[in-house]
C-alpha cells in the first residue's frame, strides 16, 4: 500500500498497480440499449408486463350489498331525472314555437288539439299543454288568431277606435300605443285615402288642420274578392280588422298604422246597420 507519509518512487508504483484488482470490473457487463425491433419489443414486453401494486380494500358482505344498492338506486334516480328533464324541455319547445307562431305570424298552432268547432263561419278552438288558442274564422268579421290560458274566452266584439284619438295617442307615445293596441281587433272610420285593387287594400287617412297628427292607415282586405269598387278618394269607410303594426312617420311621411284581414263598409252603411242592430 501507498504509505502518505513516504515519497514513493516509481518502482512502489508499479508494484501498487500490480496488486490492485479488477476481476469485478471485468465481471461487470454493461447494459446494452435494444438496437434493433426485435430486442426492443422485447424490453417493451417485460415493462408492459409489469403490474403496479394494488390497495385491495376488504368490505364486509353486509357492506358489499349495500355499497351496490345504493349505486342502483342513485343510477335509478338519475334516470328518472333525466328523463322528467327531457319531458320537460320538449314541452317548453312546443309551447314557444306555437305562442310565437300564433302571436307574432297569425300562424299555428301546431301543438295543440282541435276541441271545438263554432258555426259562424268556421272558427275553431285548440287546447294544448297549459294554452288555448282561438282561430277566428267568421263570414264577414274576426279571422286572425289569439293564445291565451285555458281560461280565454271567445270573443267577437271589435274596440272601438276614432281615427283622431289613435293620431294622437301614436304621436304622443308611439310605444304605449304600440303596446296598447298591437294584436288588438278593431273597428274605427276614416276617410279614404287610396284605393288599391291590385294589392286588394284600401288606405284611409287623417289629416288635422296643422299636419301635426297625421295618421295613415293601410288596411289589407280579409277576402281576395273584396268590394272596393263601391269606394271613392275621399269617402268615409267604416273598417274592421287586426292591427299588425305600427310605423313612425319620417321627414315627409304620416304615422302608418297596418291592419289585416280588414272588411270595409261605406260610413252610410255601417252606420244603417248599428241602427238596425
Amino acid at each position: 500500500m501507498l504509505n502518505p507519509f513516504k515519497r514513493e518512487t516509481l518502482d512502489d508504483l508499479e508494484f501498487y498497480d500490480d496488486e490492485y484488482e479488477y476481476d469485478d470490473f471485468d465481471s461487470f457487463e454493461e447494459e446494452k440499449e435494444p438496437t434493433n425491433e426485435k430486442e426492443f419489443e422485447e424490453v417493451y414486453e417485460d415493462i408492459s408486463n409489469y403490474d403496479e401494486p394494488q390497495i385491495i380494500e376488504s368490505y364486509s358482505e353486509e357492506e358489499f350489498e349495500e355499497n351496490e344498492t345504493s349505486k342502483k338506486k342513485y343510477k335509478k334516480y338519475k334516470k328518472i331525472i333525466n328523463i322528467v328533464f327531457a319531458i320537460i324541455l320538449i314541452v317548453l319547445v312546443m309551447v314557444t314555437i306555437d305562442v310565437i307562431s300564433v302571436s307574432r305570424y297569425n300562424a299555428g298552432p301546431f301543438f295543440a288539439i282541435k276541441t271545438k268547432t263554432i258555426k259562424d263561419g268556421g272558427t275553431k278552438i285548440y287546447h294544448g299543454l297549459g294554452y288555448k288558442v282561438i282561430k277566428y274564422n267568421q263570414k264577414q268579421g274576426r279571422r286572425d288568431r289569439e293564445i291565451g290560458s285555458w281560461s280565454l274566452k271567445y270573443n267577437t266584439t271589435p274596440i272601438d277606435l276614432t281615427d283622431i284619438d289613435l293620431a294622437i295617442e301614436f304621436e304622443n307615445d308611439y310605444q304605449e300605443t304600440n303596446t296598447k293596441y298591437n294584436k288588438k281587433f278593431v273597428r274605427l272610420t276614416s276617410t279614404v285615402k287610396e284605393i288599391n285593387k291590385d294589392n286588394n287594400t284600401l288606405v284611409l287617412e287623417y289629416l288635422d288642420e296643422d299636419n301635426k297628427y297625421t295618421l295613415d292607415i293601410i288596411c289589407t282586405m280579409a277576402n281576395k274578392k273584396s268590394n272596393l269598387e263601391i269606394f271613392n278618394k275621399d269617402d268615409k269607410a267604416s273598417i274592421i280588422g287586426t292591427i299588425e303594426k305600427f310605423q313612425i312617420k319620417g321627414n315627409k311621411d304620416s304615422n302608418k298604422v297596418y291592419i289585416s284581414n280588414c272588411f270595409a263598409e261605406s260610413f252610410e252603411e255601417a252606420e244603417e246597420v248599428e241602427f238596425e242592430d
